[in-house]
């Protein structure tokens, strides 16, 4: 999975505490943080279920992408308020 925001986060922890291997990809600096099981954004039970996969070795977090499965490439969407409508 890429990226280490709140949009991909919840999902990779979430999949890693049920099983899968995860490997979580990002260019920022945090990748040895959350490997070091230190969350920087804050949701319920969230440092819980992200010590327990580091703990079962479901989860890694890494600056260079590996052979895998699968990808998933989680983004923000933005939204632009106007005065009549949203745009996304």
């Amino acid at each position: 999975m890429y990226k280490l925001g709140y949009i991909g986060l919840l999902p990779s922890i979430t999949f890693a505490n049920h099983g899968s291997m995860v490997l979580r990809v990002d260019i920022k600096k945090g990748v040895e943080l959350l490997n070091n099981g230190v969350i920087h954004i804050e949701y319920p039970g969230l440092q819980y279920a992200l010590e327990n996969a580091i703990k079962q070795k479901r989860i890694k977090v890494s600056l260079n992408p590996e052979k895998a499965d699968a990808f998933i490439i989680a983004v923000r969407t933005s939204i632009i308020m106007t005065n009549t409508s949203h745009v996304i």
